[in-house]
């Protein structure tokens, strides 16, 4: 867990307005407020509560918690001006044995999701306000209300920046999405057209047998079958075998000859179907 976690649960565990929560606050102003500072001071507003003042310094290590034991006189200064301190620490990061006397815990539940204290701090009887701490409080809380100005308009201006930039790059790829669908349906379309000419010159070619058979025979007829000079003669001339047999020969080859032709001329038809869906990345459908 983070210190800035913890800074948040503090937040949250001392709202506005009651109280005002100051982040690394110094002993004073000038030389003396290099002597010391704490992570969070909290000054209670409300006049009936006598203007109560806590001290918060938090740990997110051991390591960084036992060297502050070592160091008691860095927190004389904090002991003395605030009525209750304490330790802020994630979830089972430390005892309460542990720590000073007078110290309490606020710790993390196992969650994160707020503080709990596990060990009440001793209250103590504290002076006035000193002067210097009052300045140092008040020019902390005012670089806090800058930072936070600044940061708001910062992120602010970033979140405008990169929303437009994502709007830009999404309309562009919605622009070429769309483009490259309608290239890609403008050809599907193209081809589909194609198809349906070829298949209908090739229906067309395989009814060609048909109406050739139907023009031999129309030739035939009026070659073999004579009418009579008279119109009062209604019989036909008579056909003998050798003309149905010699007929039969001459239809044979010509029928053999046109099925030859027209099964070339439907090869090739379905040769260029298949050319053009394999141009497509159509495949042909297989059994099994």
């Amino acid at each position: 867990m983070k210190a800035e976690q913890l800074k948040k649960l503090l937040i949250e565990k001392y709202p506005g307005p009651e109280w005002a929560l100051i982040f690394e606050l110094s002993k004073g102003v000038g030389w003396i407020g290099q002597e010391g500072r704490i992570d969070v001071a909290a000054f209670n507003c409300w006049p009936s509560k006598g203007h109560h003042r806590l001290a918060f310094e938090i740990k997110v290590s051991r390591s960084d918690f036992q060297r502050e034991l070592q160091q008691p006189k860095k927190r004389m200064w904090v002991e003395e001006n605030f009525d209750e301190t304490y330790f802020v620490v994630p979830h089972n990061l430390i005892k309460e044995h542990e720590v000073p006397e007078t110290w309490g815990i606020l710790m993390a539940t196992k969650k994160g999701d707020k503080l709990i204290r596990r060990k009440m701090a001793t209250p103590r009887d504290t002076p006035e306000l000193p002067e210097g701490l009052a300045l140092s409080a008040i020019r902390q809380l005012s670089a806090q209300m800058l930072n936070a100005e600044r940061n708001h308009y910062y992120f602010e201006g970033v979140a405008i920046l990169t929303q437009e930039m994502i709007d830009k790059k999404v309309a562009r790829q919605l622009k070429e999405a769309f483009e490259h669908e309608r290239d890609a349906l403008h050809n599907m379309q193209n081809t589909v057209l194609e198809m349906q000419r070829e298949s209908n010159d090739y229906v067309a070619e395989l009814q060609a047998p048909l109406k050739k058979l139907a023009e031999l025979i129309n030739e035939w007829y009026h070659t073999r079958f004579r009418r009579p000079l008279k119109r009062h003669q209604r019989h036909l001339v008579e056909i003998t075998e050798e003309d149905v047999v010699q007929w039969a020969e001459d239809l044979k080859m010509h029928a053999i000859k046109s099925v030859l032709v027209d099964a070339k001329k439907a090869r090739d038809g379905l040769d260029s179907l298949l050319k053009a869906a394999e141009e497509e990345g159509l495949k042909p459908k297989t059994e099994g």
